[in-house]
């Protein structure tokens, strides 16, 4: 018999909680504020789980402090929190598992305070030790139940970005795997996510499992799945592992502590190898308990030093040593290998911003009132202005501050470092049109470039340096189908095949790898095979520019600042693409990336804006595109039950939206629809309902690259809107800025008529 048993006070606390959840939610339905699916999901659920969750002798051997923080939320009476934690199991997304660690952020720093353990409300559908447990049962035996070729241990890559207890979560993980057979290599501090995606390939590994939330803020938490190749899972293998995760129960789920697996000299520590530098790391920092340590840090820095392009460029005596680079890492794990790969690169004025630098899962410089919640997203115009005052506040106190008059750039990267944002300083030609009204996107001291123009000056960079030059006939460019037209047009003007997929890597890497089997379903238009089937490819959004012959990828983007390159076909199926980097994004090579492009402009006597206008708005085969993008919320996602029922009411609005446009008299924003699509391919079925069009709603302006977009996440309980539109081809510097923003400005009053269509106005007094 098992000396663990439940809380003695489970039962009864269950049974307070029974009626008092019962008559909350009776108060949601008569108000309107909970219904339908949603409501009927609760009543059956929450009593279900929670008494499960009180009750299992094998949770309290697993976390022996959870029960305790159940019963006290009952005799709190936390309701609403209660509901949410158990009316559901966590859902599997794109990559992974994202949600809520915690409700609160006392409970937040609970955890930090005390471990992975503190008890506070946890359940089915928060992002905690119990449910990450379980991930790793039912991940581990599905690898053990399917093997190797090979006939080989199933290997797994373990790590974590900078979230609270990332590391205490990282280990636990490593020690079910170890309980079930694998050989696990874990990371012996936080690293980029794009190093997990690196490792795997380089140890022939078959799954990574990162512990992570991305940019959001931090009350989130989450893992990230990755496959040998260093791609995202495949939609069928993410199914079956997801099943699996969910038929495990209590008690199938085996751990043992490592150090308790030291103490007693077990064989499994064989299976255990860590990862990191060429170094091992003071004890006092970590226990490696007598096991190995594989280097891979400076392998990960020599494989994205290959992509520079002019040896000239950078080294001890070049251009590099003149550019002034601002890091921002955000409390991220990017704190360590950006400034290293700088370091080795002969950047000599390479700054960190002192309070973004340290690893904290807090992330301190951002707002954390209840609502406003913000979030250390590169990409995110308010991250950029946190920057900047941040690097102020650096004057007179950080070792090595620079001013930001003297300085080039600011290159930013998100907790896990998949993200790359760049600030600039706006060219006379731009500064004088900006006002007020323009922050924090815009101010007379800094721009935050948009992802697409970037990565479009990132592209035309290396095609002109070399990659255009050659084999044009076989190279192409992925991206998805919400990133800016201005890229598939300068691709197509050098003659490169363009493949556009739906939103998230995981589908660019598909369709990529498809385009290496020579498996690329071609002539599909906007989704649509020429067959007329009115349901969209799962993958594609268009793949009429593709060929057989077109197989060598220079680069992989997304308009949430995402960029890699993924070369041409590997060998096998265990490795990167030939010449290529890894398979997800990689915010650390777009640094460099910029980097290299930003020392060119310097070079040239010039800045990055205004090679955007030279050689991207003044071209007449691409032109001035202004993609304007907004999150709604703004911040996090639509919280609880509650705000499932609010979405979907937005959800069927923009339905009635579409429906409307056969009438033929939609205007929005001042500009009339001429026409609709809808984007269905049901992967997101069970996040957002059946048969709503989970890649979004597009509506169009006259033509096929003036449009606005709606489309839920497929990641968190949250809405996207992206407008899109073309100005032409500007050639003269000031008038392409004064263009640029009055698009910019028209965009923006686009989504400002949809969020009021669609009852989804912006909090009072919030920017973006």
């Amino acid at each position: 018999m098992s000396k663990f048993h439940p809380h003695p006070g489970g039962a009864d606390a269950f049974a307070t909680a029974k009626i008092g959840i019962s008559s909350y939610l009776d108060e949601l339905e008569k108000s309107g504020r909970l219904t339908g699916e949603y409501l009927a999901d609760a009543r059956k659920n929450v009593p279900m789980f929670l008494e499960q969750w009180l009750t299992s002798s094998d949770l309290a051997r697993l976390s022996p402090n959870l029960q305790q923080g159940l019963i006290d939320a009952i005799e709190k009476k936390q309701w609403n929190e209660l509901i949410n934690a158990f009316a559901r199991k966590a859902k599997f997304g794109t990559g992974g598992i994202r949600a809520l660690m915690a409700f609160d952020r006392d409970s937040i720093i609970a955890m930090k305070e005390q471990g992975i353990d503190a008890p506070f409300i946890k359940g089915e559908n928060t992002i905690n030790n119990i449910v990450l447990l379980r991930a790793a049962y039912g991940i581990g035996r599905w690898f053990i139940d399917h093997g190797r070729d090979d006939g080989d241990v199933p290997k797994a890559v373990v790590g974590c970005d900078s979230r609270i207890q990332g590391m205490a979560f990282a280990r636990a993980i490593a020690e079910v795997l170890l309980a079930e057979g694998l050989s696990v290599y874990l990371f012996d501090e936080p690293v980029p996510y794009p190093e997990v995606t690196f490792a795997l390939p380089t140890l022939r590994a078959d799954v990574g499992i990162f512990i992570s939330a991305s940019h959001n803020d931090y009350r989130y938490n989450g893992f990230k799945l990755s496959g040998p190749n260093g791609a995202q899972i495949s939609l069928a293998q993410r199914d079956e592992i997801a099943e699996r995760i969910g038929s495990a129960s209590f008690e199938e789920i085996k751990t043992t502590p490592l150090a308790d697996l030291a103490a007693s000299g077990s064989d499994v520590l064989k299976r255990l190898h860590f990862l990191g530098g060429a170094k091992k790391r003071a004890a006092s920092e970590v226990d490696y308990y007598g096991c190995d340590l594989v280097p891979i840090h400076e392998k990960y820095a020599a494989q994205m030093k290959r992509f520079v392009m002019r040896d000239n460029l950078i080294g001890e005596e070049n251009q590099a040593g003149d550019l002034g680079v601002v890091f921002a890492a955000y409390n991220g794990a990017g704190r360590t290998t950006v400034p290293g790969l700088f370091g080795d690169l002969g950047f000599k004025q390479f700054f960190s911003i002192s309070s973004l630098f340290n690893i904290n899962g807090l992330f301190p410089a951002f707002k954390s009132d209840p609502g406003e919640e913000q979030q250390p997203d590169p990409g995110d115009p308010r991250a950029a202005a946190i920057a900047l005052a941040q690097l102020k506040k650096d004057q007179g106190q950080a070792k090595g501050y620079i001013d930001w008059n003297d300085a080039d750039l600011v290159i930013g990267t998100d907790p896990d470092a998949d993200r790359c944002g760049v600030i600039v300083h706006p060219p006379a030609t731009l500064a004088e049109y900006i006002t007020e009204d323009h922050f924090p996107r815009y101010s007379k001291e800094h721009v935050l470039i948009p992802a697409d123009d970037m990565w479009a000056l990132i592209i035309w960079y290396r095609l002109v340096m070399g990659e255009g030059k050659t084999d044009t006939e076989k190279k192409f460019i992925a991206l998805s189908h919400t990133t800016s037209d201005s890229i598939a047009f300068l691709a197509k003007k050098f003659g490169l095949g363009v493949l556009k997929t739906w939103v998230g890597f995981a589908w660019l890497s598909t369709g990529v790898r498809s385009a290496w089997a020579g498996t690329l379903p071609l002539g599909i238009s906007e989704g649509i095979a020429k067959t007329g089937d009115d349901k969209c490819d799962m993958t594609y959004y268009d793949t009429t520019g593709m060929n057989s012959d077109r197989k060598i990828n220079v680069a992989t983007l997304e308009q949430s600042n995402g960029f890699s390159i993924l070369g041409g076909p590997p060998p096998d199926a265990r490795s990167m693409g030939d010449g290529g980097h890894v398979m997800d994004k990689d915010g650390t090579l777009a640094a460099l990336l910029t980097a290299e492009i930003a020392c060119y402009a310097k070079e040239q006597g010039t800045d990055l804006l205004s090679l955007l206008v030279k050689h991207i708005y003044a071209d007449e085969k691409i032109g001035l595109f202004a993609n304007y993008y907004e999150p709604d919320p703004l911040d996090g996602e639509y919280p609880g039950l509650e705000g499932d029922t609010k979405k979907r009411a937005i959800l069927d609005k923009a339905d009635s939206l579409y429906k409307s446009v056969s009438d033929g008299n939609l205007v929005i924003g001042g500009r009339k629809v001429t026409s609709a699509r809808k984007y269905w391919t049901a992967k997101y079925d069970s996040v957002n309902g059946p048969g709503f069009p989970d890649e979004g709603l597009r509506f169009y302006f006259g033509n096929d690259v003036n449009h606005v977009t709606i489309r839920p996440s497929g990641t968190t309980n949250s809405l996207r809107f992206h407008v899109q539109l073309h100005g032409g081809a500007v050639a003269d510097e000031a008038t392409a800025w004064r263009r640029r923003l009055e698009l910019e400005a028209e965009a923006k009053g686009i989504i400002d008529h949809v969020r009021e269509i669609l009852g989804a106005p912006r909090a009072e007094g919030a920017r973006y």
